[in-house]
């Protein structure tokens, strides 16, 4: 839905990051939220398009299922 949205990956974390690392997690939030603002989202979109050495057009699903793994590489995640 968000068109600049990104993968963090915060060490140590578990399920609930927001919870278990409440300064790292609302740092990157905020990080990327004010991010949005500064580029148009349309050219966004066009630079995560233009990047195809490790892009992909794979999806990944997963409506409310535990123990589900992804890996690799993605063009989105749709998680429910």
């Amino acid at each position: 839905v968000l068109p600049t949205a990104q993968l963090q990956v915060i060490a140590g974390a578990g399920h609930v990051p927001m919870k278990s690392h409440q300064h790292t997690f609302n740092q990157m939030l905020l990080t990327g939220l004010a991010s949005t603002s500064t580029f148009p989202s349309n050219a966004n979109v066009l630079a995560r398009e233009q990047h195809s050495e490790n892009s992909s057009k794979r999806i990944g699903k997963c409506y409310q299922e535990s123990q589900q793994y992804f890996s690799g590489h993605y063009d989105q995640l749709i998680i429910e």
